[in-house]
């Protein structure tokens, strides 16, 4: 007994103590895993982020008066895997949005968007969309959209922010309002007005006042007003640049004459003259503006000359500038005979191209120039070969107001040739419609040296007969008809006669085509000619069509017959047919059976004659 109270007693302590290392070890886990502080991480998408202060991409909106422009800029955060950042736009940020185009995210950590076309005179809104890579947005529903107040638009017509004239075109543009206020100083206590004109360019003819030299900035002020409420102030600013500039008409690089016309830029300009030297300007000679001032006269030798212009302009003040005239010595002049690169050519004559700032000219076969007088300069002109074959030395000089030029020289090599004659009309080859008339041409040449063209005889199946001119001929031929697509020859043979001491010597060359006629073709195949047909009795009338060479389908077949007109249907390839009720007559009555094709603006027809007979014979 005392035994089992002793065991009881062991194994009540070894229960406890194995409670107590349980407990022990559990509390020693316990500490190992604690759980760790949250990160302090900036998301700049988190709605609950109070670090961006509802604008989590910092977008700034701001607006350019000087060119009518809204820059916006923007966070481009990384490791959110954003590819493409969306711009939309609106007037209200509770309103509708438009959406205007796609920027890519980059590696810059700032984002760049520039709106070159504005809403004038509204604040523009704008909200920027981030998506990623899976076409996904992020969280865009708390991204802030942000504004800019956009000022109407005033631009100056043609201007780069300098004026000549102080009498311009001010282009207007606005989206609301009643009034408009013009304005040459920015109280506007001078201004005018005029009603306003939404959603439309408005041009406005104005006055910027007089100016006492270039330089002076001249400003321009608008203004809309909407009731009691006025826009922001638009504004331009100008700088009066009246130099005006004239020159010689084309403005040549270099000069040929001494008499010369000018022409001149007159915007703004009220009065001008012209002359060699600024101290000539002590004697007045104004005269009212024009783009041209004609014969003024260079003086001096070959070196450049400076012309000097004076102007009154409409700003108030003169201004003299000038122009520097440079007389061409001529030591660039050229010239090139349009040939071939090995220089052979079989023409009597030759082009001749002139590059030279000159007033005369003269070109010839001979270095001594016999017989060749000077003439005025032209870029291009003809030169007459010497009849012989061979290599031809051509020679040009060219002449100024102020120099000669050197004896310039080119060469051609001139082979003779045959006789020639050639069909110009019809083509080698050619198709042409049977029973029409065309007009047969052609060109014939003599030969290099030789006699010239004395006669051109034709042969168009008849045999050769006489055409009309030599050089450049014709022909009338009446071509005839057949049943099918006919090749045929044409000759044509020119001649030229020579005579040596009482002998003429004849010279001739013929020419061969060969053409295809072809024309609208259409035949009866049923009933036969001459057929008896019962009256009162339906007969098929059939046959055959086919179009010309050049002509890809017959348009349709008509039939008339007695007093029946018909159009029939087309069957396989070329066949036709139609149904025709024979006339019921009391005796046999000889009757016509016509057939006409169209195809285009041609028609042919073909006729036969049956006899319907009597009913009951």
């Amino acid at each position: 007994m005392r035994g089992e109270l002793i065991l009881s007693r062991c194994w009540l302590l070894m229960m406890l103590l194995v409670l107590l290392v349980a407990f022990v070890g559990m509390g020693s886990l316990s500490g190992c895993a604690q759980k760790p502080e949250a990160p302090n991480f900036a998301n700049p998408f988190d709605p609950n982020s109070t670090d961006y202060d509802g604008n989590p991409l910092g977008l700034n909106v701001t607006f350019d008066p000087d060119g009518n422009k809204v820059t916006l800029t923007w966070n481009n955060p990384k490791g959110f895997d954003i590819v493409t950042y969306e711009i939309n736009h609106g007037l209200s940020p509770f309103g509708e949005w438009t959406w205007l185009g796609d920027v890519e995210a980059s590696e810059a950590d700032l984002m760049i968007y520039v709106v070159d076309d504005p809403t004038p005179n509204a604040t523009n809104w704008f909200w920027i969309q981030a998506l990623t890579a899976d076409g996904q947005y992020l969280i865009f529903s708390d991204l802030a959209p942000e504004s800019a107040r956009v000022a109407p638009f005033l631009t100056v017509a043609g201007s780069n922010g300098t004026v000549a004239s102080r009498h311009v075109t001010l282009l207007i543009e606005t989206s609301s309002g009643d009034t408009v206020r013009i304005a040459n100083s920015s109280d506007f206590s001078d201004a005018t007005v005029m009603a306003a004109h939404p959603d439309s360019q408005v041009a406005v003819a104005w006055d910027l006042g007089e100016a006492s030299e270039n330089g002076e900035m001249k400003s321009v002020y608008l203004l809309i007003d909407t009731g009691f409420v006025s826009s922001d102030t638009a504004r331009v600013d100008l700088t009066v640049d009246f130099r005006p500039t004239f020159h010689a008409v084309g403005n040549p690089a270099t000069l040929a004459e001494a008499l010369i016309d000018l022409e001149i830029d007159t915007t703004g300009v009220l009065e001008m003259q012209f002359a060699d030297a600024p101290e000539d300007f002590a004697i007045p000679n104004w005269q009212p503006a024009d783009t041209l001032y004609s014969d003024y006269e260079l003086t001096g030798g070959i070196n450049p000359q400076v012309v000097y212009g004076a102007f009154k302009g409409n700003f108030g003040f003169e201004v003299i500038t000038e122009y520097e005239a440079v007389p061409d010595d001529l030591s660039e002049a050229s010239f090139a005979l349009l040939l071939p690169a090995d220089h052979i050519t079989d023409s009597g004559t030759v082009t001749v191209v002139n590059n030279a700032v000159a007033s005369a000219m003269r070109i010839a076969t001979s270095a001594d120039f016999t017989s060749t007088p000077w003439i005025d300069y032209a870029d291009t002109t003809q030169i007459t070969l010497e009849v012989e074959a061979g290599q031809q030395i051509i020679y040009a000089q060219f002449r100024n107001h102020w120099a000669d030029s050197a004896v310039l020289t080119d060469y051609a090599i001139r082979v003779l040739q045959p006789l020639e004659v050639s069909f110009l009309a019809p083509g080698d080859g050619n198709v042409i419609h049977g029973g029409s008339q065309l007009q047969v041409r052609g060109r014939s040449v003599a030969a290099s040296g030789g006699a010239a063209i004395d006669s051109v005889k034709v042969d168009v199946g008849e045999g050769l007969v006489l055409a009309a001119g030599t050089d450049d001929w014709t022909h009338v031929w009446d071509i005839p008809r057949f049943t099918e697509d006919t090749i045929w020859t044409l000759r044509a043979r020119a001649y030229s006669s020579e005579t040596v001491q009482d002998t003429t010597y004849v010279d001739s060359v013929t020419t061969i085509i060969s053409v295809t006629i072809t024309q609208l073709l259409v035949a009866i195949t049923a009933p036969e000619a001459d057929a008896l047909l019962a009256g009162d009795t339906e007969v098929t009338v059939s046959g055959t069509a086919l179009p010309p060479l050049d002509v890809a389908l017959v348009d349709s077949v008509t039939v008339d017959a007695g007093e029946d007109h018909l159009v029939a249907v087309f069957g396989e390839g070329s066949d036709w047919s139609v149904a025709w009720q024979t006339p019921a007559v009391s005796e046999d009555t000889e009757m016509e059976v016509r057939a006409t094709a169209h195809a285009g603006a041609e028609s042919v027809t073909t006729s036969i004659n049956v006899t319907v007979q009597a009913s009951g014979g």
